[in-house]
This record gives C-alpha cells, sequence and structure tokens, in this order.
C-alpha cells in the first residue's frame, strides 16, 4: 500500500525568533511576513516556507493561487497553529481543521442532505469539511468549487468528481483532523512525521 508522508510543525512550540532562526528560512521569506499582524499567522507562514524551501525549492502560482512545481506534486494546509505539507507524484491535496463550534448555518451552506445527517457532532462536521477542502486543493481551484456539490460521504473511499478520480484518507491528529486527497483509486496510508527545527 502507498504511504503518504504527512510533515507537520506545531508553531505553538516554538517562539517567533526560532522558527525565523531556522536554516531553510532566508529574508526573502522574512520579508513576506512582515505585513501579518498576528503572531500565530507569521508562524504559520514561517512554517509553510519552511517546507517548501527543504522539500520543493521552486515554485510557482496557478490561477487561483495554488502552488504548484513542475517535478512534484505537494499541498499544504495549517490550522491554529499546525502546518501540515505533502508530497506526491500524483495530484494532491491536504486539509486540516481544529475541532471546534460552528455555526448551524454554515453546516448547513457547505453540506448536502445526506452529509447533514452523518454529521451529529462538531467532529464529524470537520471530517466533511477537511475532505471537501483537500479534493478542491488537489483539483486545484478550490474556492471557486460548490462545496455542497463536492462529494465526502463515504469517508476514506474513492470517489469521482469534476473529472477526476480520487481517494481521500481521514486521520485524527492533536484535536485536528486532516484529510490527504491523492488522484488514484487506490487505498493509502498516511504517516506523520513531526518535522524538527
Amino acid at each position: 500500500m502507498q504511504i503518504v508522508e504527512v510533515h507537520v510543525i506545531d508553531t505553538n512550540l516554538f517562539s517567533l525568533e526560532e522558527l525565523e532562526n531556522y536554516k531553510f528560512i532566508n529574508k526573502n521569506n522574512l520579508e513576506e511576513i512582515e505585513n501579518y499582524k498576528i503572531e500565530i499567522s507569521k508562524k504559520e507562514k514561517i512554517a509553510s516556507a519552511i517546507f517548501k524551501n527543504k522539500y520543493i525549492g521552486n515554485y510557482f502560482l496557478n490561477d487561483y493561487g495554488k502552488p504548484l512545481n513542475e517535478n512534484i506534486y505537494f499541498n499544504i494546509s495549517h490550522s491554529k497553529g499546525l502546518v501540515c505539507f505533502a508530497k506526491s507524484e500524483t495530484n494532491i491535496g491536504i486539509d486540516i481543521e481544529k475541532i471546534r463550534d460552528v455555526e448551524k448555518s454554515l453546516i448547513n451552506n457547505v453540506t448536502n442532505l445526506e452529509e447533514q445527517k452523518y454529521i451529529d457532532s462538531y467532529e464529524k462536521f470537520f471530517e466533511i469539511w477537511t475532505n471537501k477542502e483537500a479534493i478542491g486543493k488537489m483539483i486545484g481551484n478550490g474556492i471557486s468549487l460548490n462545496l455542497k456539490d463536492i462529494p465526502s460521504l463515504p469517508l476514506n473511499s474513492a470517489h469521482e468528481y469534476n473529472g477526476y478520480k480520487f481517494f481521500n484518507k481521514t486521520i485524527w491528529y492533536k484535536n485536528h483532523i486532516i484529510t490527504v486527497c491523492l488522484k488514484t483509486e487506490n487505498d493509502f496510508e498516511i504517516k506523520i512525521i513531526n518535522e524538527k527545527i
């Protein structure tokens, strides 16, 4: 079975100075974060730069703002200080969300009737949400898609949407839910790697 490594940096464990002084951060990265006012956002941006510099190198943005590389597929997501990164030889999307309270109106706006019947807790909502976000990020135009139309159930299975065939895998990690969407019809395993700083 294929293994997808998900690298994680918990920025809550490090000071801003520790992250800024990490060997994979450069002057351009630090200039990019100057406009961020909230410390957690700065730390997440630095962690994203660490992953790109360490594992990707050069990249460009598509029309929807998705970072791309000509030789490898990769994706990054963050939530409440946890930043995760995954790469693959085929198209990939990843989403992480901390489990928290959300308004019922949000649930109704992004889920279809089948999903609404499934959701009986915030945990189950974020299982659905991360699946939809990971699919949109794998496709590369996530913000332009109607979230209600994106299939999520059953979890941990193959789906087809918008001309793509893919497999979604969802795991729990530190009060967060992570979903990886891979352009394959085959099941795969997620292996968490805590990045050392």
